[in-house]
């Protein structure tokens, strides 16, 4: 919701390495701007799980363009997963983690064949009008596989952490 446009999250890691392929046209070079540029926000955002998660599977998806292969996105967020417990397996228990993981894997698995079965066929006819309602049907069951499935596989997250935000936690926080 509107809660994750403010929070540091692997989106914006996206929203970053979009503006890098504006601007430097060259994939290449925009993935030798991107792999430092990774580092350093992973650094300022204090290594947060949803921006480290995003950073390790976009650099499985800069190796596999390099060596002309298809990037497997179970393996990269697996590998993210291990890169972020092992020097600390006690982060598992974090909130962030779960969600940014189990919202990522949930993207993974079943948004393209939500969007798949969903998604509306592109017109026989000329007129471009069909053409922009259809480029604006694609858009939407996008956005709509892309909600779903990642509420899918949070539904059970979501319950356990009212108990982080309750009224009580606040005020023993402010004294």
């Amino acid at each position: 919701g509107l809660s994750h446009l403010v929070a540091v999250s692997g989106m914006h890691v996206s929203f970053l390495l979009a503006l890098v392929g504006l601007l430097i046209r060259s994939r290449r070079a925009a993935n030798l701007v991107s792999v430092p540029l990774m580092v350093l926000f992973c650094g300022i955002t204090g290594f947060a799980p949803g921006v480290v998660r995003a950073c390790v599977m976009r650099l499985f998806v800069i190796a596999a363009w390099d060596n002309e292969r298809i990037s497997d996105s179970v393996t990269s967020l697996l590998v993210a997963l291990a890169v972020l417990l092992a020097p600390n397996p006690y982060a598992a228990g974090g909130v962030s983690l779960q969600l940014s993981f189990a919202s990522t894997l949930g993207l993974v698995l079943l948004s393209g064949k939500i969007n798949g079965m969903l998604r509306p066929r592109f017109p026989r006819g000329k007129p471009v009008w069909k053409r922009v309602f259809w480029r604006a049907g694609v858009f939407a069951v996008s956005v709509i596989s892309a909600s779903v499935s990642a509420s899918i596989y949070t539904v059970e997250i979501v319950p356990s952490t009212r108990s982080v935000f309750t009224s009580e936690t606040l005020r023993s926080e402010c004294k």
